[in-house]
């Protein structure tokens, strides 16, 4: 959702029950023990659907490097996370891993890394032997309201090792803030066509989007407030597609970003079909298991006829976390306090 308005670890927070929202084992390679085979977390690491992969195309689960083959095929590849699951990202790793062996070159295009960071990325990418475990302090990582740059490494070191270029996707707090105020009317009229924010969303995605971002802060927002999110949701996944073409002009791209810009329906793909209609798209999401649900069908965001919104699901363990929807009780019980003493 929007990073507006919010202290940073709050809005980390919301980002994480978002991303939760929106959303077998293969062969392992000789010598090494692949991520789904050792997991970081252990919430969930027995549930029966934990390592395993669901196709929606083909209506059941596939081995990862069936998965993979099908994933090199695509021009824009797009891996939905939950931003604090390390499994997550040990898994982003392995298929940025398997791209490069599969002959692919992609850029790599991350939610994380925002504009503001542009010169620092490059002035590190151009430097003496950079390497993955000093890009998050090049960065300024710790300060950025991401969780720890340790989480994130094993991407870095997949893109390295592979010798791929890193790029940014996102756009910094302060423009992000204009849009929630502003709107799209804070953007020049040349941007909002070329991002093809200029055609509104199907009316059934629209309330979808407005529905997710309601749930996203624990149903205590009136639909009405969701307004000003959706603008800066919309903002960002066009953005985001616009980066991914821009970057992956020559060997295509892979998006690292939370679950809900991965989503095939109303979401980043969205607008790389409407900026690129040739495009080849995949789109995989990795969803943490829920104790009570053992069915795939369960998981993953649905488009409004009820399909699953994605190419693939990889079901991991669940990350430790507090508990979200307190903060935000807290958060919004202190803002009418304030709001009642005022005279």
């Amino acid at each position: 959702m929007s990073k507006f308005g919010f202290g940073l670890k709050f809005l980390t927070a919301l980002l994480l029950l978002a991303n939760s929202i929106a959303l077998t084992h293969g062969a392992a390679a000789a010598g090494a023990e692949q991520p789904w085979q050792s997991w970081s977390n252990s919430l969930g690491a027995k549930h029966k659907l934990s390592g395993r992969i669901w196709s929606a195309q083909r209506g059941g689960f596939v081995e990862p490097d069936m998965m993979a083959d099908d994933l090199a095929a695509g021009t824009y590849v797009l891996l939905g996370e939950i931003h604090d699951n390390a499994d997550h990202h040990r898994l982003q790793a392995w298929v940025i891993d398997q791209l490069a062996r599969r002959g692919r070159k992609p850029a790599i295009v991350m939610e994380m890394i925002d504009v503001g960071q542009d010169k620092a990325l490059k002035a590190y990418m151009g430097s003496d032997k950079p390497d993955a475990a000093g890009l998050g302090a090049a960065l300024g990582w710790a300060s950025s309201g991401w969780p720890a740059w340790e989480l994130y490494q094993p991407i870095a070191a997949a893109l390295f090792k592979a010798g791929l270029a890193l790029d940014w996707a996102n756009d910094t707090r302060e423009m992000i803030r204009k849009i929630g105020r502003e709107g799209f009317s804070a953007l020049k009229p040349e941007r909002i066509k070329a991002l093809k924010l200029d055609q509104n969303l199907p009316d059934a995605l629209e309330a979808d989007l407005r529905s997710q971002i309601v749930a996203a802060h624990c149903n205590l927002l009136p639909a009405s407030a969701a307004g000003p999110m959706v603008n800066v949701q919309r903002y960002r996944d066009a953005l985001f597609a616009e980066r991914m073409m821009l970057a992956g002009q020559k060997g295509g791209a892979v998006l690292i970003a939370g679950g809900g810009h991965v989503r095939a329906d109303r979401a980043v793909p969205y607008y790389l079909k409407a900026q690129d209609g040739k495009a080849v798209i995949k789109t995989l999401i990795l969803a943490e298991t829920i104790a009570d649900r053992d069915k795939p069908e369960d998981y993953g965001p649905r488009t409004p006829d009820g399909a699953l919104a994605a190419d693939y699901i990889w079901f991991t363990p669940r990350a430790e976390r507090p508990d979200p929807c307190e903060g935000l009780k807290k958060h919004l019980n202190k803002k009418r306090e304030t709001k009642a003493k005022k005279p």
